[in-house]
């Protein structure tokens, strides 16, 4: 097998790895959080990317 072969196959599972990344990204569970501020001890309320695992057990 020569190295450009190889090369193109990592390269072909490079982009499927980065193919399923962005599509797990567009289905992420979102949830609203209060989240506090570096440097003080105010908090916000905002949308947060929900915890993987916790949607795994529902």
């Amino acid at each position: 097998m020569s190295r450009a072969v190889r090369a193109e196959t990592r390269s072909r599972a490079k982009e499927d790895i980065k193919r399923v990344i962005s599509a797990i990204d567009k289905v992420r569970k979102w949830e609203k959080r209060w989240v506090a501020i570096e440097d003080t001890t105010m908090k916000i309320f905002k949308w947060v990317p929900g915890l993987y695992e916790y949607y795994l057990t529902i």
